[in-house]
């Protein structure tokens, strides 16, 4: 039987995605059901005004560039210019652009920044074979690329050493 762990009130089986972008309209879609304010005898009936053939279905699993794009859009929700109260960014004055573009700069961030803070771990804890095996690397030298050197090691042996 393959292993199981509770995740958001569902069992995983182990290899199965947590997040399903199919899942994750539906439930969208039921939210917008129960917040609707007209009667439901009035207007249309939930499912009616979908597209019968859209061209991109939610599928079982995110791909990277989707996940990219879901954390890039909740950095720009977090930034201090979400909706930029009905302005367009070409009304910012010049100020507010550079420091727009300076939160931007600082605050967002790249789903790729975590694989290379994985590699710099593993490397700093278990050494670059092992960070090369995790990573999934063939070549020790790609792995050099994700997993920045352990200056902190350099230090402690020039500390001992004097």
């Amino acid at each position: 039987m393959p292993a199981t762990s509770a995740f958001a009130g569902r069992n995983i089986l182990q290899g199965e995605f947590l997040f399903c972008p199919l899942e994750a309209e539906q439930e969208r879609r039921r939210r917008l059901q129960e917040s609707r304010r007209t009667p439901h005898s009035c207007g249309n009936r939930t499912g009616t005004n979908r597209s019968r053939k859209p061209r991109r279905k939610p599928g079982q699993q995110y791909d990277v560039a989707s996940y990219r794009r879901a954390i890039t859009r909740g950095c720009d929700l977090a930034s201090p210019w979400p909706q930029l109260n009905g302005r367009c960014i070409k009304d910012l004055t010049e100020g507010e652009q550079v420091q727009r573009k300076a939160w931007h700069r600082e605050h967002r961030w790249h789903p790729h920044q975590l694989r290379h803070n994985a590699g710099t771990f593993l490397r700093q804890e278990f050494g670059i074979e092992a960070a090369r095996l995790i990573l999934g690397h063939r070549s020790v030298s790609i792995t050099e690329l994700y997993a920045e050197l352990d200056h902190r090691k350099a230090i402690e042996i020039m500390a001992e050493v004097g």
